[in-house]
């Protein structure tokens, strides 16, 4: 684990340092204020990029999720720059489609009982750089194509149940990457959910928080409302995270 976590930071600090994939800004957070990170630029811009990596790591928990979520991002990040960038809105495009055939397999369709195929760590750990490297890249500048609050938006799902799921680990003591079965589409499958239903319920969810991200964008919300939202919607999944592992762990004691 150690030294996985040291090839993605490797990896990052090239990105940032060599190719310019920066992190200068948060935007406008404070309303009249945008805020700049000066020196912080680098080791926000790395520990951003590991966590994007990380968190469609841990996400790749059933069958066509952690894909289908990244060929979603992707998806609308193309439509997104096609109004600045045509450069990147084709590179997204290629890397979306090649998304699209990777789910064609891994994908549980009706007759097919699992996947064909796997991401594994290695994929899921090139999407999220990918990812990360996109949205820091089409944030950022005087020509940026969406905000640093919009990038949030556009990856919440994974986001919020990674980090909901680490802050739960570290403060019963444990290492923030020990695996457990809290993730969201744990609780889902948990509750009575099939592999399907699980991955279409989350899908629904990302595809909320994309629209919401386009909307924001196209009718120009201040992005310090956006962000508030943003925090609100986070306090509120981690809420009902915690109400549901403890009803899961209820039923598992009461089933003994």
């Amino acid at each position: 684990m150690r030294g996985r976590l040291l090839a993605e930071v490797f990896s990052c600090l090239v990105a940032a340092d060599y190719f310019g994939v920066r992190l200068n800004t948060l935007g406008e957070l404070i309303p009249g204020v945008e805020i700049q990170l000066y020196w912080l630029a680098l080791p926000v811009t790395i520990f951003g990029m590991v966590g994007v990596m990380n968190a469609y790591n841990m996400v790749d928990g059933v069958d066509g999720l952690s894909g289908g979520l990244a060929f979603m991002t992707f998806c609308a990040l193309a439509a997104l720059a096609a109004r600045t960038d045509a450069e990147a809105t084709w590179q997204l495009l290629t890397v979306a489609a090649a998304l699209l055939g990777f789910l064609l397999f891994n994908f549980r369709f009706p007759g097919r009982k699992r996947a064909a195929v796997f991401m594994g760590d290695a994929g899921t750990m090139v999407v999220g750089f990918i990812l990360a490297w996109y949205l820091i890249r089409l944030s950022q500048g005087e020509d940026a194509t969406i905000t640093p609050v919009a990038a949030l938006w556009l990856f919440s799902v994974p986001l919020m149940d990674t980090v909901t799921v680490m802050f739960r680990r570290i403060r019963r003591g444990h290492s923030p990457f020990k695996p457990d079965c809290e993730h969201l589409h744990h609780i889902f499958l948990q509750s009575g959910s099939g592999v399907n239903q699980t991955v279409l319920k989350i899908f629904g969810l990302q595809f909320v928080s994309i629209c919401y991200a386009g909307a924001s964008i196209l009718f120009g919300i201040p992005q310090w409302i956006s962000f508030c939202l943003f925090m609100g919607v986070f306090l509120a999944y981690n809420g009902v995270m915690a109400r549901a592992c403890r009803k899961t762990y209820s039923v598992r004691d009461l089933r003994r």
